[in-house]
């Protein structure tokens, strides 16, 4: 949860050019606040919205305000109580999920994000040994976190959920809140 180097974030990417990456970038992990959500847990977030694929029950999906996904899942952001809400919104049905204190991810931001190095990499195959040459770096610091929850209700910064069930037991490897890297300059 702590920064990788003397309180800096090192965050390091593939690139499929010098300037573009292929992916969003990765702010932070955070599971949602079970005190405050309907589902108390990443097992039953599986159980209500996953699926089968390739032996297992998982549950690999992006999140996003904008529209709800393939799942049904969707976020909404409540200015009046600080709170980040996932919802199920389909067939004219929509109930909660799980919920998160915005305040908290705040703080989860800073204190992971204080101070950043963002490297990009291209990669090469050379006699089957994947090369890396360092093409760029971006420093960011001190991230205006007092616009975290319009990122969220513009669906700039969205949630992946990583939920997998494989021989009886689940794991989770996010939610993982993330942001393009051509946003980045917006925090």
């Amino acid at each position: 949860k702590q920064p990788d180097y003397k309180g800096i974030e090192l965050k390091a990417k593939r690139q499929v050019s010098k300037f573009r990456t292929v992916t969003r970038s990765t702010l932070f992990a955070q599971v949602a606040d079970w005190d405050i959500s309907l589902l108390k847990s990443s097992a039953q977030i599986l159980d209500a919205y996953g699926y089968h694929r390739n032996g297992a029950y998982r549950l690999y999906c992006s999140v996003s305000s904008i529209k709800p996904n393939s799942q049904g899942l969707r976020l909404t952001v409540d200015e009046n109580d600080d709170l980040l809400h996932e919802i199920y919104q389909k067939d004219n049905q929509k109930q909660d999920v799980v919920s998160w204190r915005i305040e908290n991810l705040r703080k989860r931001l800073l204190s992971k994000h204080n101070e950043t190095f963002w490297v990009g990499a291209t990669c090469k195959k050379v006699k089957g040994v994947e090369h890396f040459h360092y093409t760029n770096i971006l420093h960011t610091k001190k991230p205006s976190a007092s616009i975290f929850h319009s990122l969220l209700s513009q669906g700039i910064i969205t949630v992946d959920h990583l939920i997998k069930k494989q021989n009886g037991a689940v794991r989770e490897k996010g939610p993982l809140f993330k942001i393009k890297p051509s946003d980045l300059e917006l925090l």
